[in-house]
C-alpha cells in the first residue's frame, strides 16, 4: 500500500515508524511460493492488521497531501476511514489513531466466533426488510444487528458465524 510514494517522499517515513508493527503487512517480502502468498495474504487481510496498516496509510497520505499545499474544508470517511478523516481533521493525533484501529480490531475479533472473521454483505434493502427477510429464513440469531449507512435503502450486515447450507430434502 502506497509503496511508491513512500519511496518518493521520504518525510512520511516517520508514519511506518509510528506503525512498525504492521509495516511487514504493507511491504511484505516477494511470495516466491503458493504458501508464502497465501502467508501474506493472510497477514493483509487480518483485521488486527489491515486496520492500524490503513491508519497507517491514512496518516502518510494525509501528511503528504498537507507537506503539498491541499489542505481539506472538511474530512469524511467511511466504517474505519471516519476515524482517519478524524485524525485527518486533527480530532486525533497519529498515535490516537493507530490505537484505535487497533481496539476496533481487537473489538470486532472479539465478538466473532473463534475462527470466523465472519463477513459483511451490502443489502439494497431497509433495515426492516432485512430483519424480516432474516426471521423468516431462521437467520436472525446469526446475523448481527445491520449498520445503517445512507442512503437509507442499504443496509450493511456482519455474519457473525456461518449459517448451515440449507436443506435440500
Amino acid at each position: 500500500m502506497l509503496a511508491s510514494l513512500f519511496a518518493a517522499f521520504p518525510g512520511i517515513h516517520r508514519h511506518l515508524h509510528l506503525g512498525a508493527r504492521w509495516a511487514d503487512a504493507l511491504f511484505p517480502p516477494a511470495a516466491l511460493d503458493a504458501e508464502a502468498a497465501a502467508r501474506t495474504q493472510a497477514r493483509i487481510t487480518d483485521t488486527a492488521v489491515v486496520l492500524p496498516a490503513l491508519g497507517t496509510t491514512a496518516l502518510a497520505a494525509t501528511d503528504l497531501l498537507s507537506s503539498l499545499g491541499v489542505r481539506p474544508a472538511m474530512a469524511g470517511g467511511h466504517s474505519y476511514g471516519e476515524l482517519a478523516a478524524l485524525a485527518a481533521a486533527g480530532v486525533f493525533t497519529p498515535d490516537e489513531l493507530l490505537a484505535a484501529g487497533a481496539a476496533r480490531a481487537e473489538a470486532i475479533l472479539g465478538r466473532a466466533p473463534e475462527g470466523d472473521a465472519g463477513t459483511m454483505a451490502a443489502v439494497g434493502a431497509s433495515a426492516g426488510q432485512v430483519e424480516e427477510v432474516l426471521r423468516l429464513a431462521d437467520l436472525a440469531d446469526d446475523v448481527v444487528a445491520p449498520t445503517t449507512t445512507r442512503p437509507p435503502s442499504r443496509s450493511s450486515r456482519a455474519r457473525a458465524r456461518p449459517s448451515p447450507p440449507p436443506s435440500r430434502g
